[in-house]
């Protein structure tokens, strides 16, 4: 019944945007025969937000083939940034069955999250990619609040694009508070490790995709533990090489997973 939002309305999608809202005023006034058709109701705007899921991975996920030191909003972006303006498009033709459920605001957490995960992938981070990353980020979050709605897990936009901002200090006074999960901050400290700290993905050999789905599929506890079975690793190559220094970003690394798995515990 539904496909990708595009440009415009097809004839069959206004006709079941237009179902699902005589169904909501339905379920409105008679609430005590209504379970039937808020099944199908259900059904109908999971199959639309799934279908917005797949698109919104798809086009965050061409950062890594698009990321360099040119300035301005990357081309992913832009695409992205269309994207969500197709999805406010189409979902205006259901306000009130939209509404009634929780699916605008678990778009934006999961287009947050998404572009996160695949930012704190981005190597090397170098000044200048981390200030497009931080343009970016700033462009889509305006873009979230504006044509979705709010994100509930990822509130604090300070927070957010203060990962991306130029230098380590400001993350690191970050790193005490509480504002995102520990996962995302050793991410972004791996990122701008030396080489021999291999990325999240490579530490088992999946691309970058599977990662990202992986991360979106599971809890902050379950990150967290994969993560200190990377550092575990890490540490053991270090004294198996009877290295005499770990990468300069290990004692913070080693007490955000301390962090995180008593915060998740």
């Amino acid at each position: 019944l539904y496909v990708l939002p595009g440009d415009r309305l097809r004839s069959d999608q206004l006709r079941n945007y237009r179902l699902l809202e005589i169904i909501n005023n339905l379920a409105a006034k008679w609430p005590s025969q209504a379970k039937s058709l808020l099944a199908v109701q259900n059904e109908s705007i999971s199959v639309i937000i799934e279908a917005i899921r797949q698109s919104i991975f798809s086009i965050i996920a061409s950062m890594h083939r698009e990321m360099d030191d040119s300035k301005g909003i990357s081309p992913y972006m832009q695409e992205l940034l269309a994207y969500i303006g197709r999805i406010e498009f189409h979902l205006s033709h259901f306000p009130s069955t939209i509404r009634h459920t929780s699916a605008l605001s678990s778009i934006s957490d999961y287009i947050i999250q998404v572009f996160i995960v695949n930012a704190t992938l981005v190597r090397p981070l170098t000044d200048s990619i981390r200030r497009r990353l931080y343009e970016d980020l700033e462009k889509l979050l305006d873009a979230v609040d504006s044509k979705m709605s709010p994100s509930v897990k990822y509130p604090n936009r300070a927070h957010l694009l203060l990962l991306f901002s130029p230098g380590q200090s400001s993350m690191a006074d970050n790193m005490n508070d509480d504002g995102l999960p520990a996962w995302i901050y050793i991410h972004a400290l791996i990122a701008d490790s030396p080489e021999i700290l291999v990325s999240p993905h490579l530490s088992v050999q999946w691309p970058i995709e599977q990662y990202v789905k992986w991360c979106c599929e599971h809890s902050d506890m379950e990150i967290i533990s994969f993560l200190s079975g990377l550092m575990t690793s890490y540490t053991a190559l270090v004294i198996n090489r009877h290295e005499t220094q770990y990468v300069p970003h290990y004692p913070q690394i080693m007490e955000l997973i301390k962090k995180g798995t008593e915060t998740s515990s």
